[in-house]
């Protein structure tokens, strides 16, 4: 038995060895097929015909769109022409762009169908089961929607404003957010007419929930023409609305004045009624009215009313506007920040300006409009005809940070801040007869109250802040070289009013520090510095009048150097307390005057000189410096002084 094991495990362990030999002869002959078979370099082998980046665009498609299945995606990298036709689609189509273009027909899409943005254009209408675009930004090229730049007919230029306007609402129902344009110079025709005048439906009217983004290669422009009422852009009780960059061009020196009385209504933006608008980085210049017109819809004393609101304009330039290079008429919430406001309203060769003629003017026409709530920061202006900024009817304007060449007005304003600006006078006519920041107006009289001016900077006015009209505070703020630093009164008056922390510092011959006149009722003006080379400060006709019997001014703690004599004339009602005088003080034809612990110097004539007329005048605790052999206090004799009622107490003569 044992024999017959052996002689079988010897017949197995033979089997074995052939066998693994076998496999390794098999596995030679294998590897040495595999490299008989490895394919070799040639050079002169031709490229893959099928590669994308060598498919030419422009030849004709080799297929149709008449049997898309459902589901598919089609790419589009040749010419297809639909012959005028309408290719039903079904659901779920994807339509891709890669180069090419589908022309001279209509795409009606199935539900949830798709296209490439790059394929709209004017030939191709998109209808169906609310398609959208593929990508929501889409790039405006205005040479595949037909637009024709260059001067052209009026024809043309309507056809180009209504080719815009449709493709905004076209883009925008196919899920467009954001309308792009980059180069192009064109004109518009925006007029309306007689039987329609609401100029805001006439324009390129930009839609809500819209971006219509320009670049500086943008130039949009009026066609001109001789109505007086147009806008360029429009917002229209729109919401949520980007307009930045482009450059809007009027028809101020093309427009034909001679058909109508008065033109003054060609603007370039109006917002009316608008909602949360963004307007960043536009230029807006040469219109035949106003660069940017902020309006409301309807009447402020109606439940309807819509006043434009949270409006921000940022970055932009105004330019040469006929009339005002912005106007604000009914706007609850809006900033205008980091702006130039540049020529307002200047008269050029071929126009001449209109007014009001400022380069920014809030003016409500109340009650019917509302203009509150307003911010102007940050802005620069220069050569504007009349002035810079004016708040001739509106509420809760803020004014900081502006650097300015012309003056800062409110009117009929009230609750305004003007604060932090630099104004610097640059024109002749301001040097001699312009003030930097005016607060009130004579005929507006209570319309004008609750103001605050205060640290500002004025320099080269020929008065730096003039002062008027109710509950006014001017404080902290610096006035250099003007001719009168600071009037108070004027002819419109003041009442419960202050006048305080002012520096006022003067090299220009015959300037004046503080002026004050007319009616001054609770008023007061105190802690003031100043230093000019003429009067450094003047009383002359207060509270001179039969109204005024019961006013009282309060001039207190007030530091005056000047270089003649402080005078008072036909002025009554009024407290001089604890100031300092390095000049004496002469008084005509006052009254009811209180002069009470001044530090007085004079180095000729008597620190306190009553020369005529004076009655109820009391001089108590005053400290006085004369020169040798001249009297601190002289009540000039024979000249109509009541002596019986003018009082001295406790005065010291040095």
């Amino acid at each position: 038995m044992k024999e017959i094991l052996k002689h079988a495990l010897f017949i197995l362990l033979l089997t074995l060895s052939l066998t693994a030999c076998n496999n390794e002869e098999l596995f030679v002959e294998v590897a040495e097929v595999v490299e008989d078979e490895k394919p070799i370099d040639n050079e002169d082998t031709p490229p893959d015909d099928t590669d994308p980046g060598n498919t030419d665009t422009t030849l004709p498609c080799d297929f149709t769109l008449d049997n898309v299945t459902p589901n598919s995606t089609i790419i589009i990298n040749c010419i297809m022409d639909l012959d005028g036709k309408t290719v039903n689609l079904p659901s779920n189509v994807t339509i891709q762009y890669e180069g090419g273009d589908i022309i001279n027909g209509t795409l009606n899409f199935g539900d949830n169908g798709i296209i490439g943005g790059e394929l709209l254009n004017f030939t191709l209408n998109i209808v169906g089961a609310n398609p959208q675009v593929k990508d929501p930004i889409f790039h405006f090229d205005p040479k595949r929607w037909g637009i024709v730049e260059g001067k052209v007919s009026d024809g043309i230029a309507k056809k180009n404003k209504d080719i815009l306007n449709e493709l905004m609402i076209q883009s925008k129902d196919l899920g467009v957010t954001t309308f792009k344009i980059d180069e192009i110079d064109a004109y518009f025709k925006v007029e309306g007419d007689a039987s329609n005048a609401m100029p805001v439906l006439q324009a390129v009217k930009i839609p809500s929930d819209f971006n219509f983004i320009m670049t500086d290669n943008t130039h949009l422009r009026v066609q001109p023409n001789d109505y007086p009422y147009s806008t360029l852009l429009s917002v229209h009780l729109g919401s949520n609305i980007l307009i930045e960059g482009g450059n809007l061009h009027g028809d101020r020196d093309e427009h034909d004045y001679s058909q109508y009385p008065v033109h003054d209504w060609g603007h370039l933006l109006t917002i009316r009624g608008g909602n949360s608008v963004l307007v960043k980085n536009v230029t807006m210049m040469d219109a035949m009215g106003d660069g940017l017109d902020i309006q409301g819809e309807g009447h402020a004393v109606n439940p309807d009313y819509r006043p434009t609101k949270d409006l921000l304009v940022t970055g932009c330039k105004f330019i040469r506007n006929r009339r005002n290079n912005v106007s604000i008429t009914a706007v609850d919430g809006m900033t205008i920040e980091d702006s130039d406001f540049i020529d307002a309203s200047i008269n050029t060769s071929k126009s001449q300006g209109t007014a009001p003629g400022w380069g920014l003017d809030i003016e409500a026409l109340k009650p019917n409009e509302l203009a509150e709530n307003i911010i102007l920061r940050n802005n620069r202006e220069r050569g504007s005809r009349k002035g810079a900024f004016i708040v001739a009817i509106g509420d809760r304007v803020t004014i900081e940070g502006n650097t300015l060449e012309n003056p800062i007005v409110l009117q009929s304003a009230t609750e305004c801040v003007v604060r932090n600006n630099d104004l610097v006078a640059k024109s002749d006519i301001m040097k001699s007869n312009g003030s930097g920041i005016i607060t009130g107006r004579a005929d507006r009289g209570s319309a004008v109250h609750s103001n605050d001016v205060y640290d500002n900077t004025v320099t080269d006015f020929s008065t730096g802040i003039s002062v008027s009209n109710s509950n006014m505070k001017v404080y902290g703020n610096t006035i250099n070289n003007c001719g009168r630093g600071i009037a108070v009164g004027g002819v419109a008056g003041i009442e419960n009013s202050e006048v305080y922390g002012n520096t006022i510092k003067s090299n220009a011959d015959r300037s004046a520090g503080i002026s004050m006149a007319a009616e001054i009722n609770n008023v007061i003006v105190r802690d003031n510095n100043v230093d000019v080379v003429r009067f450094g400060v003047v009383f002359q006709n207060v509270n001179s009048t039969a109204e005024s019997a019961n006013y009282l001014l309060e001039f207190k703690g007030n530091t005056i150097l000047g270089g003649n004599t402080t005078t008072m004339t036909t002025s009554n009602n009024i407290d001089l307390i604890e100031n300092s005088f390095n000049r004496n003080f002469e008084f005509y034809t006052c009254s009811n005057i209180n002069i009470i612990g001044n530090t007085i110097t004079s180095n000729s004539k008597p620190p306190l000189y009553l020369r005529t007329d004076n009655s109820n005048i009391a001089l108590r605790g005053n400290i006085m410096s004369a020169p040798q052999n001249v009297e601190c206090i002289d009540v000039l004799e024979g000249s109509g002084n009541d002596n019986n009622s003018i009082v001295m107490e406790n005065n010291t003569c040095n």
